[in-house]
């Protein structure tokens, strides 16, 4: 419900944009003002694992959207002004305001420049156990370690599981962790209401990596259910790694040489290699793992 929820409203404002009609609805739906809420305003980092960063501006777009509310004669006040607009009814002008939560330093090094090249004001709103050096950024220091990590151990059911969090194998941590509930003698319960939310790619190239890593990724499970298996089990697990090759990908190849196919052959191709690759990553990320733990030690 609240996928279609979003979906729909993400529709509607679409068709008020590509319309125009925003713009004969301004007058009405416009309002008197507006609070642009921002957390940190620094330039764009290389580093691959930035779950905050929706919480991020760069320079340039802070600039873009000062001379943008300077274009429409937008006034730029401060939040005592708004206030008092807002209070005595003074609404013959539209005006906008900043804020920047937490008081980052990158607020004084890299905001603070921009605002004045503008005479903006803003307001930042600082922790006061954080101007007091005492408190602790927890989600950063979260991050850090999550980024540093080659797998998480945590405990899902009852059950310990080890999540990866970025290895040479490329993923499958989420099926390692099914198969081990499973090993354990655990049910898996499917709850149809799930919300699943995927990264969808939006080109060839990104299309052809993550295929790629999806072979590679469930080969290396394979490879490490093998490892703890004992007796039958391990041929019930090479019988199963056998299937996966020549019924998923090497049927599909055959059906589309015989055009019966839909997904395009260099996409089959592009995961047929990752599975292939699959057994020396795996090696990779235990080797890493373990001199990761003796570093540790």
């Amino acid at each position: 419900m609240k996928i279609l929820r979003n979906t729909v409203i993400r529709a509607g404002l679409e068709a008020l944009y590509f319309s125009g009609a925003h713009y004969l609805l301004r007058p009405i739906f416009a309002g008197v003002g507006a609070i642009f809420m921002l957390h940190h305003v620094r330039p764009s980092r290389d580093t691959e694992f930035q779950p905050n960063h929706h919480l991020e501006v760069e320079p340039e777009f802070l600039r873009a959207m000062l001379a943008h509310l300077r274009a429409l004669d937008i006034d730029l006040v401060s939040m005592d002004e708004a206030h008092a607009r807002l209070s005595q009814g003074n609404f013959a002008r539209r005006f906008a305001c900043f804020t920047l939560d937490d008081g980052y330093r990158d607020n004084r090094d890299f905001a603070l420049p921009v605002m004045r090249e503008f005479d903006a004001p803003l307001t930042v709103y600082v922790a006061s156990d954080f101007a007091e050096g005492t408190g602790r950024l927890w989600w950063i220091a979260l991050e850090m370690a999550i980024a540093a990590a080659t797998l998480i151990e945590v405990e899902i059911g009852g059950a310990p599981c080890c999540l990866d969090a970025g290895t040479p194998s490329g993923g499958g941590g989420d099926l390692d962790a099914l198969q081990r509930v499973l090993e354990s003698g655990r049910a898996v319960l499917y709850t149809p209401d799930a919300v699943v939310r995927h990264i969808h790619r939006t080109t060839m190239r990104a299309l052809r990596a993550q295929l790629f890593d999806n072979g590679r990724a469930y080969g290396s499970v394979l490879c490490a259910s093998f490892i703890r298996a004992r007796g039958r089990n391990r041929i019930r697990v090479v019988r199963r790694g056998c299937a996966w090759l020549t019924q998923w990908h090497l049927r599909r190849i055959v059906r589309r040489l015989l055009r019966r196919e839909a997904l395009p052959l260099r996409l089959l191709l592009a995961e047929l290699r990752g599975a292939l690759v699959s057994p020396l990553c795996y090696a990779q990320s235990r080797r890493l793992a373990a001199r990761r733990a003796r570093k540790s030690s």
